[in-house]
């Protein structure tokens, strides 16, 4: 039972690193920055198959009038995991 509570605190902490990192994306997508900075690509190259992944496997468009709803679709579902998954599983890790 400990194990399982540690693997929802993992699961957790991944869901949340890798929901700052398209929410860093999606908001650098509105400035244009350099891409030879190592740090944005790094999350180019973290989040972009995610986006394409989502994108090809969405049943509905992903963008209205040039705006690409992919990030807030992806952040919702990882709000879905972290809730129905990882918050039950931390119950398990009692001292």
């Amino acid at each position: 039972m400990y194990l399982l509570g540690v693997i929802g605190i993992i699961l957790s902490g991944v869901i949340t690193l890798v929901s700052w990192m398209i929410i860093i994306q999606a908001l650098l997508s509105f400035v244009n920055p350099d891409k030879n900075n190592p740090i944005i690509q790094f999350l180019d190259n973290n989040t972009y198959p995610v986006y394409n992944f989502v994108r090809q496997k969405a049943p509905f468009p992903t963008s209205y009038n040039n705006i690409d709803f992919t990030p807030l679709i992806i952040l919702l579902l990882l709000k879905v995991v972290d809730l129905a998954v990882a918050i039950p599983l931390t119950r398990f890790y009692t001292f």
